[in-house]
């Protein structure tokens, strides 16, 4: 039994391992790796039903809009729904003007409601349901956002990863000058934060926290090379900030990296070899 895990594990690193020569140098290769980033849960679409119109006398209404950050996952048959005291009392599809979404929610009460008004956002390319809790007090008649001057509820702030914010940057300790054949992602942990694309000698991308503060780890992949490179801590979240413009982007140093554990179990299954240099 014995001679039979040796010879087992034999096979399977001769199986993982594909190895090309340069001159005396033995160098094995992986093929790129596939990060994304998601942000969905698992959430089923809610049943939200509008008040029977005889049940509340009176209404206010609002008009809403997304931020940024939910607007980008926006998909037609997304709806909105107003809440008082736990109960569903308005409930809106989007209506799209010049490509952006906007609710409009009628907003029922009795005369003398003292409650407030929670908002709530459900997307399906995220499978998520968002919350913005006791926004505002009701008021009969009252007006929350127009058409002109949407309200932007922070619904985000209820997601999985409420912080955002925009990066851009060059890199070196590269091997190679960098392509749009490259992969580069930010990373906090093996949790993918963010995708980068490449534009001209820059990448950028949106990346997305938990909470202010976290250290981004940028993983990079060079193709020409098929090696990998890791820049440790490049930068810190901060919700609504920037590290870099598409003008002015910041420099990461990276460094030469065997491939994070998380890389090495995706790639396997795929039948993904090692990189490593001779020597490293």
């Amino acid at each position: 039994m014995k001679y039979k895990s040796i010879i087992l594990s034999i096979f399977l690193a001769l199986l993982f391992v594909q190895c090309s020569e340069e001159g005396d140098k033995v160098i094995e290769v992986y093929p790129a790796p596939s990060w994304a980033f998601s942000s969905a849960g698992s959430a089923m679409e809610p049943d939200w039903q509008k008040p029977a119109s005889n049940l509340y006398p009176t209404s206010m209404t609002a008009v809403l809009c997304l931020t940024p950050y939910l607007e980008a996952d926006w998909a037609e048959g997304d709806k909105m729904a107003a809440f008082i005291g736990g109960e569903c009392r308005g409930v809106a599809d989007a209506i799209v003007r010049d490509g952006k979404p906007y609710y409009m929610l009628q907003i029922k009460a009795d005369e003398g409601e003292t409650g407030k008004v929670s908002f709530y956002y459900y997307s399906h390319k995220n499978t998520y349901e968002y919350s913005v809790p006791n926004a505002l007090p009701y008021e009969v008649d009252g007006v929350y956002g127009t058409i002109d001057e949407p309200e932007y509820p922070g619904f985000e702030a209820s997601g999985r990863y409420p912080v955002g914010m925009q990066v851009a940057f060059k890199v070196t300790g590269v091997d190679y000058i960098p392509s749009p054949d490259d992969k580069v992602a930010a990373f906090v942990g093996d949790d993918c934060r963010g995708v980068a694309v490449f534009d001209g000698d820059v990448f950028s991308m949106a990346v997305r926290g938990k909470m202010d503060g976290e250290a981004i780890d940028i993983r990079y992949y060079n193709q020409e090379t098929q090696n990998y490179y890791v820049g440790k801590g490049a930068f810190r979240m901060k919700s609504g900030g920037t590290f870099g413009t598409a003008e002015e982007p910041e420099t990461i140093a990276l460094e030469w990296s065997e491939p994070a554990p998380s890389d090495i179990k995706a790639l396997a299954w795929n039948g993904g070899t090692l990189i490593q240099e001779e020597g490293r």
